[in-house]
């Protein structure tokens, strides 16, 4: 037999719904729409609402797991966490991706500088073509 229940948690009828929605504390929550407050001032007051329910909880870490698994990041209070709090758990997509190292030309100023962005020492013939540009600049400005 397929249980169908309704929760804050599983909003619509779901034929299978995981069990550990049948111990949430919202199953028995006269207005189950306190976990998903609509845009506007009375907005923070009604995510402490469901927050404080979401405390005493006893499936609050299944709850936040679902949610997290289930992309359930843009929407509602799962498992004590409003949106913003959960979009900050999940990585963006891209963030912490590293950018794509341009090639050193080495034997160059330009080359010697890369070295130095990237925190390495630079080789001997990016160090020797910074010094000539060094000693041209400092001769250009002496005769200038």
């Amino acid at each position: 037999m397929t249980a169908h229940i309704v929760t804050a948690y599983a909003p619509t009828i779901t034929a299978d719904p995981p069990a550990w929605t049948l111990a949430a504390l919202c199953l028995d929550i006269d207005e189950p729409e306190i976990f998903y407050p609509p845009a506007g001032n009375d907005a923070a007051r009604v995510t402490r609402e469901a927050k404080r329910i979401c405390e005493l909880c006893p499936v609050r870490t299944e709850c936040l797991t679902y949610a997290l698994d289930h992309d359930e990041v843009n929407y509602g209070v799962w498992g004590g966490l409003s949106p913003r709090e959960r979009r900050q758990l999940v990585p963006k997509i891209g963030r912490g991706k590293k950018r794509r190292q341009t090639p050193i030309v080495h034997g160059t100023e330009t080359g010697y500088y890369t070295h130095r962005r990237r925190g390495e020492q630079a080789c001997v013939p990016c160090r020797d073509a910074s010094a000539a540009i060094h000693r041209i600049r400092a001769e250009r400005r002496r005769n200038a």
